[in-house]
């Protein structure tokens, strides 16, 4: 749709693949999204941290996003569908 869409693959210490919107559902407005650093992802607006293994876990109002995805033969498959939802947050 014209917008440039961009999302988080980080995987936990548990070898599971989270996946979120580079955006959170409090700061988005601001188009900072995330920069990952030791293991957290860290909202760029807010300062908050949050563990890869926990990442859907919010502090306050500050939430990332989540992407619906699932993990097969090694690749992570992500719906376009599911993203152009997301559009939203960019």
């Amino acid at each position: 749709a014209g917008k440039n869409l961009r999302f988080v693959l980080a995987r936990g210490t548990d070898g599971k693949v989270r996946s979120v919107m580079d955006a959170c559902s409090q700061c988005y407005e601001f188009h900072k999204g995330f920069t990952y650093s030791d293991g957290y992802l860290i909202c760029r607006l807010c300062g908050n941290r949050y563990p890869i293994n926990h990442i859907l876990t919010g502090k306050a109002s500050c939430l990332p996003v989540a992407v619906p995805s699932n993990e097969a033969d090694g690749k992570v498959i992500i719906r376009t569908a599911d993203l152009k939802k997301m559009g939203w947050l960019f």
